[in-house]
């Protein structure tokens, strides 16, 4: 049998657009159970190699998007399944590894449709695996497999929790932030694909709703987090940052929660990160941290100088995001006010504003809008002709955006 599985897949290899040969994979994989032509050993091993041909091809053959093949895949995720292959005597073929071979196999199998392939290839696929319920087939048999495999069921899960808000949704409903699984799957010494993945769903959950944020908080997610800031692999980093930033996204829920575990001082000194997206993140992160409420401001307080320096960052993303973070430190109260014009944050933002590009230059102009409810903040901006810069700016500027932002800064500096 061990010859015949090699020989099908040499013509496998050589063979991978014809229809034909796909066709009659399908056909023996759906007739397995009846017949039990292959123990569990010898699926593994096919299914071992199916997956490094479609590797291979995956961007040149449909069989990815063909609903019959896709449902045997998804069918091989079933807890019965592999509680049943685990439950065969190894003697004969079977046991644990076994059902974990088979499980990690079809997982790597079913992530390949959204490799490199357009929106239009993959929804259809997304909608086998929806109303296959394969989210909650995983997060199911995590129970039954060894860890090995969590960072394979979490790069799956991950692309579909990241492509679609259904996936979230069925992620949460079956339990996907349960706390004691959540503490494993971001300790630190873990593998790093499977701290990104982790990093990655949390991240794409924060991002689309904000249901997500008691369940987080009750799975004690923050203190999880913080061994994550001096993780040596920088991608890591980068991901703890944008969770952390979504986590702030829709509302002050976890401001506490920031302030209770150190986390302000943490994302201050990533800002100054040798990794530009890490800093990029980390300043998204300390922007939101003071977008709802200045709850946080006192600890921002030290990351006002730093915030500053990236307005000079090569990175035109993080210029943004810096200048958007000077002005959230404003937005709430004028209690950091003093701070910033004595670190001359006005002068740098107008500077932004005269000499960037278009990103950093619009958010600029909306954060100079917030100093200019501040009376000292107003009439350092005075001082420095901004009320000529904004007419200037009126004739240069015809987005419609920005001749918001400037009707709403005019209407600040003449106060009726």
């Amino acid at each position: 049998v061990h010859g015949v599985v090699l020989l099908f897949a040499s013509y496998l290899k050589a063979n991978a657009d014809a229809e034909d040969v796909w066709r009659h994979y399908i056909h023996l994989q759906q007739q397995l159970h009846a017949k039990a032509e292959l123990s569990p050993r010898r699926l593994a091993l096919c299914l071992r190699l199916l997956h490094e041909v479609l590797e291979a091809h995956h961007t040149s053959t449909n069989i990815l998007c063909d609903i019959a093949f896709l449902h045997t895949i998804c069918g091989l995720l079933h807890p019965d399944l592999i509680l049943q292959l685990s439950a065969w005597p190894p003697t004969r073929d079977g046991g644990p590894s076994i059902a974990a071979m088979v499980a990690e196999a079809a997982l790597k199998i079913l992530t390949l449709p959204f490799r490199g392939t357009t929106e239009r290839r993959s929804i259809p696929v997304q909608q086998v695996l929806y109303k296959q319920n394969v989210v909650g087939s995983v997060l199911s048999l995590l129970l039954h497999l060894p860890f090995s495999v969590w960072t394979s069921a979490f790069g799956l899960v991950g692309q579909l929790v990241g492509g679609s808000p259904h996936f979230a949704k069925q992620y949460l409903q079956h339990g996907g932030l349960q706390g004691a699984r959540l503490r494993r799957q971001l300790d630190p010494r873990n593998d790093g694909q499977l701290l990104l993945n982790s990093l990655g769903i949390l991240a794409s959950l924060t991002r689309m709703t904000k249901d997500a944020y008691p369940l987080l908080e009750e799975a004690s997610v923050c203190v999880a987090l913080v061994p994550l800031f001096t993780h040596s692999h920088a991608p890591v980093r980068a991901k703890l940052c944008n969770l952390l930033g979504n986590m702030c996204r829709y509302s002050a829920h976890f401001y506490g929660q920031f302030e209770t575990h150190g986390l302000i001082p943490h994302l201050i000194r990533l800002c100054q990160d040798t990794d530009p997206t890490t800093r990029k993140f980390a300043c998204f992160a300390l922007g939101n941290a003071g977008f709802h409420s200045d709850r946080l401001y006192p600890l921002l307080r030290a990351g006002i100088s730093v915030l500053i320096s990236l307005l000079d960052d090569f990175d035109e993303k993080t210029r943004a995001n810096a200048a958007g973070a000077l002005g959230n430190l404003v937005r709430n109260s004028g209690l950091l006010s003093s701070e910033l014009l004595h670190h001359n944050a006005l002068e740098r933002l107008l500077r932004t504003l005269e000499e960037d590009a278009s990103a950093p230059r619009k958010i600029a102009l909306f954060s100079l809008g917030n100093f200019c409810s501040l009376s000292e903040c107003r009439e350092r901006l005075l001082k420095l002709n901004f009320a000529q810069t904004v007419s200037m700016l009126e004739t240069t500027m015809q987005e419609p955006q920005m001749q918001k932002y400037l009707l709403r800064i005019k209407a600040k500096l003449d106060p009726p």
